[in-house]
């Protein structure tokens, strides 16, 4: 076998490299010189296709911008109370702000009648296709109506105005004019004098177009001035695809329209006119700039090859060696991760054996106490059973979390997900928390937005998550204190929320507390104690579910943890409407460990 060596390793760089160049420029320069223009051609049509599939959802999600904000102040409590007296004030400063596209703000009621912010009782929407949509629950863009108030014609956006009871009491509404969405659409032409963006509807009408004539006017399946008869033949293909192009010839000029199908619309579709003349310009220009390329691109590959050969001939030895010694090293680092889990595994085993004697011997004991409740020193071993009893939890809670924590960063904890509904997991874990909680003077309460939400998660996880979560409200906080249990639907992720009125957490400390072992200030609450592996343990089955934790706190006033959820689904043979995580006594046995550093 040869040693590998400096001088044997730039020889061979350079031959080898001076070779292929050669081969490879000469080939490229022959073949790019035949095919740049159909290449080239390919590369700008489908960088045009990108574009307006870009620009479409670029438009979709403006809309959808539009309604969620409109859809903000209908949520508001000015705008649900139904008062116009309070309501114009509120839209009319909403207007002069400028914070959004819109003319003019109007309310209506179920019967159809509205005020504007220029104008109180100024009709009936009934006669409105929008206005039976919205009452029906749904949120709608409109395409270019004619105003009554304004008299011109405007895009509206109207929002359903949401009861108590979840019933439509109302519609809010509001005007946006032409220039608005046409300054939008026009930034989206290509940079060529003949091109131009436009949008039209599901019937192909015009409803958006640099020249505001041809607005509700103008349809593309009608031939024309403007439509000619070769793109009104086509049209259908721009209505009814969700993406695409045709090809058609105006006025002796050949010209390409991209299409795509804007989201959040009624099938509405954005028109690009790309000019033939703009996607051929580049080619002529690399077909010359090919050839020059190619012949420089080869003179300078062989010597550079040569300087190469010589430049990495020496790091590239020292590389091998370097690369046989991690090699080595990475071997021995993932058996010590090997031995390291099965120690923590086996001592887990051996930790919990005496454990459970342990316990076993505390029953026998509580049970042989209970016999003697008339004997003088009964309050008194059972006061020390109860002390015994409760650090086995806590010493067992310990033995668990490390564990966990150690499998975690091993990777051997996977997630049993299966579609349950979240809200009554949450609910059933915090309500089995009441009993304990109120034993300790405090209280407890869960709140929700949604009664059901199923998504893809794992009871087991969610639990520990809960329980850690509650054991530490219930720990900072003092008698009479409230902790608050929230669930909040935001459509594609939830959001759980535990909340306390306890010492709080130092501003400074706030970043620390998901970190492996770190504690607050003992001096907080000097009556507690912990390990500081719960939240860190929280923190990363909250990230296995996708998820994030965040905590908001202030010394004196309280902590509220807040677990973001992604709304994701698994295949399965049927969901899991039952919430039950355990049973009932496992539950208590639960609890007990989780709340096992409790001492007040």
């Amino acid at each position: 076998m040869h040693r590998l060596n400096s001088k044997n390793i730039a020889m061979k760089i350079f031959i080898f490299s001076l070779s292929i160049s050669i081969l490879l420029t000469t080939a490229l320069v022959t073949i790019s010189y035949y095919l740049t223009e159909e290449l080239t051609f390919d590369l700008v049509h489908d960088n045009s296709s990108k574009n307006i599939r870009a620009h479409g959802e670029s438009v979709g999600h403006w809309i959808d911008k539009q309604i969620t904000v409109m859809e903000t102040y209908a949520s508001s409590p000015t705008i649900r109370s139904m008062n116009w007296d309070q309501i114009e004030p509120y839209l009319r400063n909403e207007v002069l702000k400028g914070k959004g596209p819109y003319e003019q703000f109007f309310l209506a009621d179920p019967s159809g009648n509205y005020h504007t912010t220029g104008k109180r009782d100024a009709g009936n929407l009934k006669d409105r296709d929008y206005f039976h949509k919205v009452m029906a629950g749904n949120s709608v863009f409109t395409q270019p109506l004619l105003s009554k108030t304004l008299g011109r014609f405007t895009y509206i956006i109207a929002i359903p105005i949401w009861g108590e009871k979840q019933e439509v009491i109302g519609l809010l509404g509001a005007s946006i004019d032409f220039s608005t969405l046409k300054a939008y659409v026009d930034s989206f032409r290509v940079n060529h004098k003949s091109s131009y963006s436009y949008i039209v509807d599901q019937k192909g009408y015009v409803i958006a177009h640099p020249n505001t004539d041809y607005i509700t006017k103008l349809n593309i399946t009608i031939p024309s001035k403007v439509i000619p008869p070769e793109l009104a033949r086509n049209a259908w293909q721009v209505i009814q695809n969700e993406e695409g192009c045709i090809d058609y010839t105006f006025k002796d000029v050949k010209t390409y329209a991209y299409y795509k199908k804007i989201p959040h619309t009624d099938g509405w579709t954005l028109v690009t006119r790309v000019p033939f003349d703009y996607l051929y310009e580049p080619i002529k220009a690399k077909n010359r700039r090919l050839f020059i390329i190619g012949s420089i691109a080869t003179m300078f590959i062989g010597f550079f090859s040569l300087f190469i050969g010589m430049l990495v001939s020496k790091p590239l030895v020292h590389l091998k060696k370097t690369l046989e010694e991690n090699t080595s090293l990475l071997e021995k680092t993932l058996r010590h991760d090997q031995f390291k889990t099965e120690f923590f595994s086996n001592i887990s085993h051996e930790l919990k054996t005496p454990l459970n004697i342990i316990f076993g011997n505390i029953q026998l004991m509580e049970l042989a106490s209970n016999q003697k409740q008339d004997s003088p020193s009964y309050f008194k071993s059972t006061k020390y059973l109860s002390v015994m009893k409760q650090n086995c939890y806590r010493l067992m809670r310990l033995i668990d979390n490390l564990i966990d924590i150690t499998r975690i960063d091993a990777g051997y904890i996977k997630l049993n997900l299966e579609n349950h509904n979240i809200v009554e997991i949450v609910e059933e874990i915090t309500l089995s928390t009441v009993e304990y909680i109120e034993n300790k003077g405090k209280m407890i309460e869960f709140d929700t937005d949604t009664e059901e939400k199923m998504m893809a998660c794992d009871p087991d996880k969610i639990e520990r998550i809960m329980l850690n979560l509650i054991s530490n409200a219930v720990k900072f906080t003092n008698l009479g204190d409230l902790i608050q249990v929230n669930v909040f639907d935001h459509n594609e992720r939830v959001l759980i929320c535990v909340k306390d009125s306890g010492i709080g957490i130092p501003e400074e400390k706030q970043q620390q507390i998901f970190e492996r072992f770190a504690q607050v200030d003992s001096s907080l609450n000097k009556n507690q104690e912990g390990s500081g592996i719960g939240l860190s343990l929280v923190k990363s089955l909250v990230e296995m579910h996708g998820g994030t934790i965040s905590v908001e706190s202030q010394v004196g006033k309280g902590t509220e943890f807040v677990i973001s959820l992604p709304v994701q689904h698994v295949h399965s043979d049927d969901n899991t409407m039952d919430g039950a995580l355990t049973s009932k006594q496992n539950k208590v046995e639960r609890i007990h460990i989780e709340f096992s550093d409790i001492y007040s």
